[in-house]
């Protein structure tokens, strides 16, 4: 017989751990769509704490399948981050290494990272561990359908809380988003708190 994958003792996580969670999306969304830099460093820590500790406490006994995937497919996107010399980063970046290479030699370096900005690039694949430590999190937490149920109501709550921020701007003739000046002189206009109007479409159309 077939041994269940989950486990029916009680693991419940911290609570604030939990807080964190239902906090996750309402902060990305209103502190400008999450696009500064401060903002995206806050949330990958939350992320990779909250994901972290769910994973943990989640129902889910058998986690070795998920994390070796996690594993593989973070070994395979650090590799930007590996130091190349200059034949290898011909053959992977093509005609763009030329002028990479001119530029290296300018500033006296010799093997550098393939990716062009080391700094984004290590910022970036700590955030793909961050959301896909987080899936792996909820994924056990949520096999409760009240727990479920939380989630659901925070995004919607979300989704609702955007358009009524946008209809306060709209009522009050503010030219930038809180009036804090952000957006300001964008061309295309903003669709508050997104800075972007298509970052609000999609998060609306994913609703």
């Amino acid at each position: 017989m077939k041994a269940s994958s989950t486990n029916n003792s009680d693991r419940s996580p911290p609570v604030l751990v939990v807080i964190g969670l239902l906090f996750l999306l309402p902060i990305a969304t209103f502190s400008f769509g999450g696009v500064h830099h401060e903002v995206r460093l806050l949330l990958t820590i939350m992320m990779t704490i909250v994901g972290l500790q769910l994973a943990i406490a989640g129902r889910y006994d058998n986690h070795r399948m998920p994390f070796q995937i996690l594993l593989i497919a973070l070994v395979l996107s650090a590799v930007p981050l590996i130091p190349v010399n200059d034949v290898l980063r011909t053959w992977l970046h093509g005609p763009l290494a030329a002028p990479v290479h001119e530029a290296f030699d300018l500033l006296g370096l010799g093997s550098r990272p393939l990716a062009l900005d080391p700094s984004s690039a290590l910022f970036g694949w700590s955030e793909a561990i961050a959301y896909a430590l987080l899936g792996i999190g909820v994924a056990g937490w949520c096999t409760r359908a009240q727990r479920s149920q939380w989630l659901h109501w925070v995004i919607v709550a979300s989704g609702v809380a955007v358009v009524a921020v946008r209809a306060v701007h709209i009522a009050t003739g503010l030219d930038s988003i809180y009036g804090s000046s952000v957006g300001l002189v964008t061309q295309e206009g903003t669709y508050p708190p997104f800075v972007n109007p298509n970052h609000a479409g999609m998060f609306c159309a994913a609703l």
